[in-house]
């Protein structure tokens, strides 16, 4: 039996992955990152982009949308907090993408002085733009 990590994926509304992957592949703000068991303790802030969990064959890969967050690697075990995340087997491509156009509008409608709200939507749209980019790649 070829080792493996244990993986915890946890948002503020709910654990979304308990189990065991033999590589996991996410996206932090150096770069994309790769993590196979015995790898040195790692801490690292997470950007908005894919979370890959191997799992077996190619079939067995778990994939995730993630926005923000942390991932914590230590003695085999991985802990990844994140602000958000979906499984791309969920995602909606044909939905989010009409949210991404209506969120694109309404930023370009505000005024000047709308910085808080301009943020919000901001913030929104670049969540809806990653879960786009994951759901087109992971639906082919």
């Amino acid at each position: 039996m070829s080792r493996s990590l244990s993986v915890e994926v946890v948002t503020p509304a709910a654990t979304i992955f308990q189990g065991e992957a033999e590589m996991v592949v996410a996206m932090t703000t150096d770069g994309e990152v790769g993590i196979l068991p015995l790898h040195v303790p790692i801490v690292a802030e997470l950007a908005p982009g894919e979370l890959r969990l191997k799992q077996g064959t190619v079939e067995d890969t778990q994939v995730f949308a993630t926005y923000g967050g942390y991932l914590q690697c230590a003695d085999d075990h991985m802990i990844i907090l994140t602000d958000n995340a979906i499984n791309a087997k969920a995602i909606d491509v044909a939905a989010l993408e009409a949210e991404k156009a209506s969120l694109e509008e309404r930023i370009k409608a505000l005024p000047a002085d709308a910085f808080d709200e301009r943020a919000e939507l901001e913030h929104e749209l670049v969540w809806t733009s990653n879960c786009v980019k994951v759901g087109k790649k992971n639906t082919k």
